[in-house]
Protein backbone atom coordinates (compact mmCIF):
# COMPACT_ATOMS: atom_id res chain seq x y z
CA UNK A 1 0.00 0.00 0.00
CA UNK A 2 0.60 3.72 -0.86
CA UNK A 3 1.17 6.49 1.76
CA UNK A 4 -1.53 8.37 0.85
CA UNK A 5 -1.79 12.09 0.85
CA UNK A 6 -4.56 14.56 1.01
CA UNK A 7 -5.94 15.00 -2.45
CA UNK A 8 -6.07 18.83 -2.29
CA UNK A 9 -2.43 18.66 -1.63
CA UNK A 10 -1.62 16.43 -4.85
CA UNK A 11 -4.29 18.59 -6.77
CA UNK A 12 -2.32 21.81 -7.00
CA UNK A 13 1.20 19.65 -6.93
CA UNK A 14 4.01 22.77 -6.53
CA UNK A 15 1.66 24.90 -8.71
CA UNK A 16 0.50 22.59 -11.64
CA UNK A 17 -2.22 20.71 -12.09
CA UNK A 18 -1.48 17.14 -11.92
CA UNK A 19 -5.02 15.95 -10.70
CA UNK A 20 -5.76 13.86 -7.69
CA UNK A 21 -3.69 10.46 -8.35
CA UNK A 22 -0.37 11.77 -7.71
CA UNK A 23 0.56 10.44 -4.41
CA UNK A 24 -2.84 8.07 -3.86
CA UNK A 25 -2.56 4.21 -5.44
CA UNK A 26 -5.51 2.62 -7.25
CA UNK A 27 -5.16 -1.24 -5.72
CA UNK A 28 -4.90 -2.20 -9.35
CA UNK A 29 -1.58 -4.24 -8.29
CA UNK A 30 -0.35 -5.19 -4.72
CA UNK A 31 2.60 -2.29 -4.30
CA UNK A 32 4.23 -5.16 -1.12
CA UNK A 33 4.86 -7.16 -4.60
CA UNK A 34 7.25 -6.70 -7.26
CA UNK A 35 5.54 -5.27 -10.34
CA UNK A 36 7.47 -6.37 -13.53
CA UNK A 37 5.20 -9.47 -13.48
CA UNK A 38 1.90 -7.66 -12.22
CA UNK A 39 1.38 -5.34 -14.93
CA UNK A 40 0.68 -7.53 -17.71
CA UNK A 41 -2.80 -8.47 -16.40
CA UNK A 42 -4.05 -5.04 -16.55
CA UNK A 43 -5.03 -5.24 -19.84
CA UNK A 44 -7.23 -2.47 -21.12
CA UNK A 45 -6.46 -0.68 -17.68
CA UNK A 46 -2.93 -0.27 -17.71
CA UNK A 47 -3.11 2.80 -19.97
CA UNK A 48 -4.81 5.00 -17.60
CA UNK A 49 -2.81 3.15 -14.57
CA UNK A 50 0.56 3.81 -15.89
CA UNK A 51 -0.39 7.83 -16.47
CA UNK A 52 -1.40 8.41 -12.81
CA UNK A 53 2.14 8.84 -11.34
CA UNK A 54 2.41 8.39 -7.66
CA UNK A 55 5.14 9.34 -4.59
CA UNK A 56 6.16 5.57 -4.49
CA UNK A 57 9.45 4.02 -5.24
CA UNK A 58 9.27 1.12 -7.36
CA UNK A 59 10.19 -2.80 -6.92
CA UNK A 60 10.32 -4.43 -10.35
CA UNK A 61 12.08 -8.16 -9.82
CA UNK A 62 12.01 -9.95 -6.62
CA UNK A 63 15.19 -11.30 -7.38
CA UNK A 64 17.88 -8.75 -5.93
CA UNK A 65 20.42 -8.33 -8.39
CA UNK A 66 18.13 -7.98 -11.39
CA UNK A 67 16.63 -5.17 -9.17
CA UNK A 68 20.06 -3.70 -8.63
CA UNK A 69 20.93 -3.86 -12.11
CA UNK A 70 17.54 -1.42 -12.93
CA UNK A 71 18.98 1.64 -10.42
CA UNK A 72 21.84 3.67 -11.03
CA UNK A 73 22.86 7.04 -9.23
CA UNK A 74 22.92 9.91 -11.93
CA UNK A 75 27.23 10.50 -11.55
CA UNK A 76 28.06 6.76 -12.87
CA UNK A 77 26.61 7.87 -16.09
CA UNK A 78 30.11 10.40 -16.53
CA UNK A 79 31.85 8.33 -14.34
CA UNK A 80 31.64 5.74 -16.75
CA UNK A 81 30.93 7.06 -19.94
CA UNK A 82 33.57 9.57 -20.13
CA UNK A 83 36.87 7.91 -19.79
CA UNK A 84 35.67 6.35 -22.97
CA UNK A 85 34.63 9.35 -24.59
CA UNK A 86 37.81 11.04 -23.91
CA UNK A 87 39.98 7.50 -25.00
CA UNK A 88 37.72 7.62 -28.34
CA UNK A 89 38.16 11.35 -29.13
CA UNK A 90 41.92 10.90 -29.08
CA UNK A 91 42.54 7.91 -30.77
CA UNK A 92 39.64 9.10 -33.85
CA UNK A 93 42.00 12.84 -33.60
CA UNK A 94 46.13 11.14 -33.53
CA UNK A 95 44.26 8.63 -36.34
CA UNK A 96 43.14 11.42 -38.66
CA UNK A 97 46.05 13.41 -37.90
CA UNK A 98 48.41 10.69 -39.49
CA UNK A 99 46.29 11.84 -43.02
CA UNK A 100 46.25 8.22 -44.40
CA UNK A 101 42.38 7.92 -43.83
CA UNK A 102 40.21 8.07 -47.25
CA UNK A 103 37.00 8.04 -47.42
CA UNK A 104 35.82 5.44 -50.83
CA UNK A 105 33.35 7.10 -52.97
CA UNK A 106 33.27 4.70 -55.81
CA UNK A 107 35.98 1.96 -56.75
CA UNK A 108 37.80 4.46 -58.57
CA UNK A 109 37.80 7.60 -56.14
CA UNK A 110 38.12 8.76 -52.88
CA UNK A 111 39.10 11.59 -51.12
CA UNK A 112 41.54 12.25 -47.76
CA UNK A 113 39.81 12.75 -44.66
CA UNK A 114 41.62 15.56 -42.55
CA UNK A 115 41.84 15.64 -38.99
CA UNK A 116 40.27 19.04 -38.71
CA UNK A 117 36.95 16.84 -39.87
CA UNK A 118 36.76 14.81 -36.24
CA UNK A 119 34.29 17.95 -35.03
CA UNK A 120 31.94 17.62 -37.87
CA UNK A 121 31.90 13.53 -37.79
CA UNK A 122 32.06 14.06 -33.59
CA UNK A 123 28.48 16.51 -34.46
CA UNK A 124 26.85 14.27 -36.96
CA UNK A 125 27.22 11.55 -34.62
CA UNK A 126 25.78 13.75 -31.66
CA UNK A 127 22.52 14.73 -34.35
CA UNK A 128 22.19 10.97 -34.81
CA UNK A 129 21.78 10.32 -31.34
CA UNK A 130 19.31 12.75 -31.00
CA UNK A 131 17.29 11.73 -33.48
CA UNK A 132 17.71 7.81 -32.31
CA UNK A 133 16.32 9.03 -28.82
CA UNK A 134 13.54 10.87 -30.33
CA UNK A 135 12.57 8.10 -32.39
CA UNK A 136 12.53 5.74 -29.34
CA UNK A 137 11.00 8.04 -26.70
CA UNK A 138 8.04 8.71 -28.90
CA UNK A 139 7.68 5.58 -31.22
CA UNK A 140 8.65 2.73 -28.51
CA UNK A 141 8.30 3.87 -25.14
CA UNK A 142 4.94 5.47 -25.74
CA UNK A 143 3.58 3.08 -27.76
CA UNK A 144 0.19 2.05 -26.12
CA UNK A 145 0.06 -1.71 -25.63
CA UNK A 146 -2.19 -3.60 -27.15
CA UNK A 147 -4.74 -4.65 -24.05
CA UNK A 148 -4.73 -8.59 -24.78
CA UNK A 149 -0.92 -8.73 -24.54
CA UNK A 150 0.94 -9.64 -21.42
CA UNK A 151 4.26 -9.70 -22.96
CA UNK A 152 4.01 -6.13 -24.67
CA UNK A 153 2.62 -4.60 -21.44
CA UNK A 154 5.06 -6.04 -19.30
CA UNK A 155 8.04 -4.82 -21.63
CA UNK A 156 6.33 -1.14 -22.26
CA UNK A 157 6.45 -1.19 -18.12
CA UNK A 158 9.83 -2.40 -18.00
CA UNK A 159 11.38 -0.06 -20.76
CA UNK A 160 9.71 3.64 -19.81
CA UNK A 161 5.85 3.02 -18.11
CA UNK A 162 7.92 2.62 -14.54
CA UNK A 163 9.19 6.45 -14.83
CA UNK A 164 5.99 7.57 -15.92
CA UNK A 165 4.34 5.66 -12.90
CA UNK A 166 7.15 6.95 -10.49
CA UNK A 167 8.83 9.81 -11.89
CA UNK A 168 10.06 10.65 -8.34
CA UNK A 169 12.05 7.72 -8.07
CA UNK A 170 15.80 9.39 -8.49
CA UNK A 171 17.15 5.85 -9.05
CA UNK A 172 15.80 4.78 -12.30
CA UNK A 173 16.29 8.52 -13.75
CA UNK A 174 18.93 7.51 -15.78
CA UNK A 175 19.73 4.25 -17.61
CA UNK A 176 22.34 2.07 -15.66
CA UNK A 177 25.72 1.65 -17.46
CA UNK A 178 25.07 -2.22 -17.99
CA UNK A 179 21.80 -1.93 -19.98
CA UNK A 180 23.41 0.79 -21.48
CA UNK A 181 26.47 -0.81 -22.78
CA UNK A 182 24.09 -2.94 -24.72
CA UNK A 183 22.63 0.47 -26.33
CA UNK A 184 25.89 1.63 -26.96
CA UNK A 185 27.27 -1.52 -28.53
CA UNK A 186 24.26 -2.38 -30.95
CA UNK A 187 24.72 1.35 -32.13
CA UNK A 188 28.63 1.20 -31.85
CA UNK A 189 28.19 -2.22 -34.39
CA UNK A 190 25.27 -0.40 -36.80
CA UNK A 191 27.76 3.23 -37.42
CA UNK A 192 31.18 0.81 -38.25
CA UNK A 193 29.09 -0.77 -40.67
CA UNK A 194 28.18 2.00 -42.44
CA UNK A 195 31.34 3.87 -42.33
CA UNK A 196 34.26 1.74 -41.42
CA UNK A 197 37.46 2.62 -39.60
CA UNK A 198 38.41 5.56 -37.79
CA UNK A 199 35.59 7.07 -39.51
CA UNK A 200 32.74 5.53 -38.00
CA UNK A 201 34.94 5.58 -34.49
CA UNK A 202 34.40 9.49 -34.90
CA UNK A 203 30.41 9.36 -35.56
CA UNK A 204 29.87 7.18 -32.78
CA UNK A 205 32.55 8.80 -30.07
CA UNK A 206 29.82 11.71 -30.79
CA UNK A 207 26.90 10.03 -30.13
CA UNK A 208 28.11 8.46 -27.18
CA UNK A 209 29.10 12.44 -25.73
CA UNK A 210 25.28 13.22 -26.98
CA UNK A 211 23.95 10.13 -24.78
CA UNK A 212 25.88 11.16 -21.85
CA UNK A 213 24.88 14.72 -21.91
CA UNK A 214 20.79 14.06 -22.31
CA UNK A 215 21.21 11.41 -19.24
CA UNK A 216 22.67 14.13 -16.92
CA UNK A 217 20.25 16.64 -18.89
CA UNK A 218 17.39 14.35 -17.68
CA UNK A 219 17.98 14.01 -14.36
CA UNK A 220 18.52 17.62 -13.97
CA UNK A 221 15.26 18.29 -15.00
CA UNK A 222 13.36 15.94 -12.55
CA UNK A 223 16.13 17.61 -10.10
CA UNK A 224 17.01 20.97 -10.89
CA UNK A 225 16.26 24.62 -10.62
CA UNK A 226 16.99 26.50 -13.66
CA UNK A 227 17.02 30.49 -13.87
CA UNK A 228 13.98 31.80 -14.62
CA UNK A 229 14.30 32.77 -18.90
CA UNK A 230 17.12 30.10 -19.18
CA UNK A 231 17.54 27.42 -21.98
CA UNK A 232 17.08 24.75 -18.99
CA UNK A 233 14.16 26.87 -17.65
CA UNK A 234 12.18 26.14 -20.95
CA UNK A 235 13.50 22.21 -21.19
CA UNK A 236 12.39 21.73 -17.60
CA UNK A 237 9.28 23.37 -18.66
CA UNK A 238 8.49 21.10 -21.44
CA UNK A 239 9.18 18.02 -19.48
CA UNK A 240 7.36 18.97 -16.56
CA UNK A 241 4.03 19.19 -19.15
CA UNK A 242 5.31 15.88 -20.29
CA UNK A 243 4.77 14.26 -17.44
CA UNK A 244 2.03 15.76 -15.97
CA UNK A 245 -0.09 17.33 -18.32
CA UNK A 246 0.68 16.21 -22.07
CA UNK A 247 -0.06 12.40 -20.86
CA UNK A 248 -3.30 13.02 -19.83
CA UNK A 249 -4.40 14.98 -22.71
CA UNK A 250 -2.48 15.22 -26.17
CA UNK A 251 0.33 12.45 -25.64
CA UNK A 252 2.49 13.31 -28.55
CA UNK A 253 4.02 16.44 -27.16
CA UNK A 254 7.21 17.16 -25.26
CA UNK A 255 9.07 13.72 -26.46
CA UNK A 256 12.42 16.61 -27.17
CA UNK A 257 14.78 16.83 -24.11
CA UNK A 258 17.53 18.13 -25.07
CA UNK A 259 15.44 20.34 -28.17
CA UNK A 260 12.25 22.11 -26.92
CA UNK A 261 10.36 24.60 -28.38
CA UNK A 262 9.35 27.60 -26.75
CA UNK A 263 6.74 26.91 -23.58
CA UNK A 264 4.68 29.28 -22.75
CA UNK A 265 4.48 29.38 -18.44
CA UNK A 266 1.59 30.69 -16.37
CA UNK A 267 2.50 32.14 -12.78
CA UNK A 268 1.96 28.78 -11.27
CA UNK A 269 4.19 27.24 -13.77
CA UNK A 270 7.11 29.51 -12.88
CA UNK A 271 6.87 28.99 -9.82
CA UNK A 272 6.97 25.04 -9.58
CA UNK A 273 10.24 25.63 -11.84
CA UNK A 274 11.44 27.84 -9.22
CA UNK A 275 10.89 25.97 -6.49
CA UNK A 276 10.79 22.45 -7.50
CA UNK A 277 8.15 20.79 -4.78
CA UNK A 278 8.97 18.15 -2.25
CA UNK A 279 6.87 15.41 -2.27
CA UNK A 280 4.56 14.68 0.61
CA UNK A 281 5.28 11.52 1.40
CA UNK A 282 8.73 11.07 1.61
CA UNK A 283 10.57 14.92 0.56
CA UNK A 284 11.56 14.33 -2.63
CA UNK A 285 12.08 16.35 -5.74
CA UNK A 286 11.34 16.92 -8.67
Amino acid sequence: MINEVDPSEATRFGGVNVGPCVCVCQDLVDWRKPLAWQVGYLGEKYDAWVHQPVDQPIRLFGNSFLEANTKTSWYWVPVFWLPIIFYFSWYCFTTLAQETTRLSLTPDFSISVHKYSFPLLFALGWFLWSFIEYSIHRFIFHMKPPANNYYLITLHFLLHGQHHKSPFDGSRLVFPPGMASILMGCLYLAVRGVLPGVLGDCVFVGALCGYVVYDVIHYYLHYGSPKRGSYLYSMKALHVKHHFEHQRADRHRGFRVMCPRRVALSDTHASFLFSPPVCPTNHRRI
